[in-house]
């Protein structure tokens, strides 16, 4: 607007010297003026362009400002989240950690006292064998005298077990006992006589023959429970073994240890066995 007026200042100044200078030149002046005037038009269009695009490009980096200032506010705030996630994580382990360390101490404890239980009974058991093994030794001595056919001893399964065949301790077919057999019986009492802390089960077998008629048995179940009792009699009343150590079982055939089909398998299954086992009960209150 300035430049236009003063144009227009100019004008009025060259009409007022219109008397003074020549047609020609005053009509160069206005075309020069006219052309100035247009220049300044255009520099100024050049110029409101130039301050719109400044403009814009100004409303854009302040965009661009207040969309980086909420990106830069965002990833802070996710910062914060995930610092404190890698700090719940780290007390989270740590709980983790001491929980495991405590139940890791705690399996350790009691595989020990396992260990110590397992320990303990190991030497239960090897007390156990040496009693029997020794006890065995025993009764192989005073027994010496009689074969291999009429009585035997082994330790087997934490037992020992004495077989002495039916037709050593026993009249055939009967409940009477016979001189040799009291003897054996004698022997053994004597022999179990140092060892109060064993169990002794007095256990008669019978073949699959039906017992004869002056045994006065009605079947095999009878007669070898009536058989083992009449042991357990002789071994409490006539050699004072203790009645509390004592039992008497009766199997009858049911038990076989050979075929029953052949005279040799019969009288491999007509036995008796006595089965010594030591109580352990009283041993195992120290575990």
């Amino acid at each position: 607007m300035k430049v236009f007026k003063g144009v227009l200042l100019l004008s009025m100044g060259l009409l007022t010297l219109s008397s003074c200078v020549s047609k020609k030149k005053f009509t160069r002046e206005i075309t020069a003026a006219s052309e100035r005037e247009k220049a300044l038009q255009e520099e100024l269009l050049l110029t409101k362009g130039r301050v719109l695009s400044m403009e814009t490009m100004n409303s854009n980096l302040t965009q661009s400002v207040t969309t980086l200032q909420e990106d830069k506010l965002r990833l802070e705030n996710e910062k914060m989240r995930l610092e404190g996630q890698i700090r719940q994580l780290s007390s989270d382990q740590v709980d983790q950690k001491q929980q495991f360390e405590s139940a890791l101490q705690e399996q350790v404890k009691a595989l020990e006292e396992k260990e110590q239980t397992l320990n303990a009974l190991q030497e239960l058991i090897s007390k156990r064998n040496e009693k029997l093994n020794t006890l065995q030794e025993d009764l192989k001595f005073v027994l010496k005298s009689y074969s291999a056919d009429d009585v035997s001893v082994e330790v087997k399964d934490g037992k020992l077990i004495l077989t002495a065949a039916d037709q050593l301790v026993f009249d055939a077919g009967t409940a009477l006992v016979t001189r040799k057999g009291r003897e054996v019986i004698g022997l053994t009492a004597a022999a179990f006589a140092k060892y109060p802390d064993i169990d002794i089960a007095i256990v008669c077998h019978t073949d699959n023959t039906s017992p004869s008629k002056k045994s006065n048995a009605r079947d095999n179940w009878e007669f070898s429970s009536v058989r083992a009792a009449v042991i357990t009699r002789v071994l409490t009343n006539e050699f004072f073994l203790n009645a509390n150590q004592v039992s008497a079982v009766g199997r009858g055939e049911f038990q076989p240890k050979g075929s029953n089909e052949t005279k040799e398998g019969r009288t491999q299954n007509r036995r008796i066995e006595i089965v010594v086992t030591v109580k352990m009960q009283d041993w195992g209150a120290k575990l």
